[in-house]
């Protein structure tokens, strides 16, 4: 008595379908469609549950986020700031773990050692799942004593840094920061000073070139953000 189409003679019924282009048996919706003797392709009558990708038959639930940690800074001195922590991926998640707040990394307080540090996202619930992922951060013992070192030996801490370094070692004269290159960017008089700032510099790896009254000794030190 009704005809969904007047103008195609091989459509005359309507019914409500799930979409199904994919043909995996799982759906992206529901649709109304106007349709003949047969089901038209891209439709189903059943479904096994939602898909999440309407365009790949392999791949239909929800999937767990890939998460990945690249950080910056894995070694710090147990005296250092606290630092925010960064390199987590994709964005938007959170840090948790021992020393950590609030996205901060804190090593004040905490033995030397290796401390397990996670980076969580969340899903939508739908076809993502959570992702986490983990790395670890070691404290080291900083707090040197300089009576504790010997006459030919020199210390630079941490050697990541996003302000300064510290250079503990007997009868200290200067130090020369080197680019990666090799070229002299400036040198900094260690005589009643312990202390040198990369504040300035750009993100990157740098060579200190400490001298004392009796040795010298090159230290790689990475400039982070």
């Amino acid at each position: 008595n009704t005809d969904c189409d007047d103008s195609d003679p091989e459509v005359w019924q309507t019914g409500t379908f799930y979409i199904d282009n994919d043909g995996d048996g799982y759906d992206a919706g529901q649709q109304e469609v106007c349709y003949g003797a047969t089901i038209p392709n891209g439709y189903a009558e059943t479904t096994n549950g939602h898909d999440c990708d309407d365009n790949d038959s392999e791949s239909f639930g929800p999937t767990a986020i890939e998460v990945t940690i690249e950080m910056p800074i894995t070694t710090v001195c147990d005296n250092s700031a606290a630092f925010t922590l960064t390199g987590g991926s994709p964005a938007g998640g959170t840090w948790s773990g021992t020393g950590v707040t609030n996205g901060t990394f804190n090593p004040n307080g905490l033995a030397p050692g290796f401390y397990q540090i996670t980076y969580t996202v969340a899903g939508d619930g739908v076809c993502t799942t959570t992702g986490s992922q983990t790395a670890e951060i070691e404290i080291e013992n900083c707090t040197i004593n300089v009576d504790e070192l010997d006459a030919y030996n020199i210390r630079l801490y941490p050697t990541f840094t996003n302000n300064h370094v510290t250079v503990v070692g007997f009868d200290l004269k200067e130090a020369v920061i080197m680019d990666a290159h090799g070229k002299r960017l400036n040198t900094v008089s260690l005589i009643n000073n312990n202390i040198v700032d990369m504040s300035s510099y750009a993100a990157g790896i740098y060579f200190i070139h400490v001298t004392s009254n009796t040795t010298t000794q090159i230290f790689k030190v990475v400039r982070v953000h």
